[in-house]
């Protein structure tokens, strides 16, 4: 029976959260499919997690959706709710946060946005990332969505009128129980969140939690969850890479396996913000240019731009069509699903690597693909999982553009050969 419902607000989230169940054996599926039959799933999986797609909406479409999910999983017998947020704080926090609050009429929501092991750390209500304060970074000068504090309560307060409360210390979290609504958690450390979530346990706040992968990592022990055993299984060593990632660390880390000896293809302008790609001349071309590399070494790396001078670029190029940036962002993840659906069919590919969570929907969706069960984490945010679908058997590794060690393509390249049987 699904005990915990996780919701995410974009694909590579909930997978990156799921693979923490998963790590300690317990079955785990995740769906973008909103209404999910949960007597399906209730005999195999413990774990649901959905995908809302709700990163990009506004503050009131989001509201809503996360609100049906509640619904429909309460009437499931859905007994622990847990709302995965960003672990830079995009999206639609405060928002969502209320509706998961409000629906389910708990009296405390606790929020740990924390993820020490990628060094997403919260300090006295401030949140930082790799030692900076987090607005100061690339993601807020991300060109989509980007953060314009690192005050977390702020954020939250932008959408939402509920009271927060930074809890600096969860030792005396006790003596401010009463005073708000929703409970933000200081954490620096795994040891900070083990605290925490023993505070959390003792003041019965279990039922309806917030945060990132980072305490999901926790929550099985806490909640005593059911495992079982699992494997995988890897029958070929070679890949198709795609990223379309704007961020600096994945341009970064695609500069790093150029100068590895790996061939990057590049795609044009034209390309990426095509209104009709299918069976055109650009996708034809480019096609070719990946089969060539697919025969000559059995490893294709694909992206949308390797700089910020290119990026700028295209936002010109989509601005001239008359295009939006928010209908430039979803041209590229959708042709660049387009893409993949073709090269996938011709080549018969099996292991597919993408970096970014637009990139990721817009594959699943050329694919004709709504669920996956994640498998094995190969590094801290590099997920495994095996695409649901009737049509494609394809594992997928996924990665949000802002993890991970510079040469991380090498280490996914070392972990596919070491696997392949």
């Amino acid at each position: 029976m699904i005990r915990l419902l996780v919701i995410a607000d974009d694909f590579t989230g909930a997978l990156d959260t799921a693979i923490q169940f998963n790590r300690k054996n317990i079955p785990t599926y995740v769906t973008m499919d909103l209404a999910v039959d949960y007597q399906k799933l209730n005999q195999k999986f413990e774990i649901l997690v959905i995908n809302t797609e709700s990163r990009h909406l506004n503050s009131e479409e989001a509201y809503s959706r996360i609100q049906w999910i509640t619904q429909n999983a309460m009437k499931a017998g859905v007994r622990y709710f847990y709302k995965k947020t960003d672990s830079t704080l995009r999206g639609n926090l405060g928002s969502e946060l209320t509706a998961l609050k409000e629906t389910t009429k708990t009296k405390a929501l606790m929020f740990i946005p924390a993820f020490p092991k990628n060094n997403r750390v919260t300090r006295n209500g401030l949140h930082y990332v790799d030692g900076e304060l987090l607005h100061q970074t690339a993601f807020g000068k991300d060109p989509f969505n980007p953060v314009k504090t690192s005050n977390v309560a702020e954020i939250l307060k932008e959408q939402s009128k509920l009271k927060m409360v930074n809890i600096v210390d969860a030792d005396v979290a006790a003596s401010a129980i009463n005073e708000g609504d929703i409970y933000i958690f200081d954490g620096e450390t795994m040891a900070d969140l083990d605290t925490v979530g023993e505070c959390i346990k003792r003041l019965d706040g279990l039922k309806v939690m917030a945060g990132c992968a980072g305490f999901a990592e926790i929550l099985p022990d806490l909640l005593l969850l059911r495992k079982s055993c699992q494997k995988t299984e890897i029958k070929d060593e070679r890949f198709v890479f795609l990223s379309g990632s704007v961020n600096e660390k994945a341009l970064m880390q695609l500069n790093e396996a150029e100068k590895n000896g790996n061939t990057l293809i590049k795609l044009s302008d034209e390309l990426k913000l095509s209104e009709n790609l299918n069976d055109s001349d650009l996708l034809n071309q480019i096609d070719q240019a990946v089969e060539k590399a697919w025969r000559e070494k059995g490893v294709v790396l694909i992206c949308s731009i390797t700089d910020n001078e290119e990026l700028k670029k295209t936002i010109e190029k989509g601005m001239e069509k008359g295009l939006s940036l928010e209908k430039i962002r979803s041209r590229i993840a959708q042709n660049m699903g387009v893409l993949i659906k073709k090269i996938s069919e011709k080549l018969s590919i099996v292991n597919l690597v993408v970096f970014g969570g637009d990139t990721l929907l817009g594959v699943v969706k050329a694919l004709d693909a709504q669920s996956f069960v994640p498998m094995e984490e190969i590094a801290s945010g590099v997920v495994l999982s095996k695409l649901v679908s009737e049509n494609h058997a394809i594992n997928i590794i996924t990665k949000a553009g802002g993890l991970g060690d510079p040469d991380i393509i090498k280490v996914i390249t070392n972990y596919l050969k070491a696997k392949a049987i």
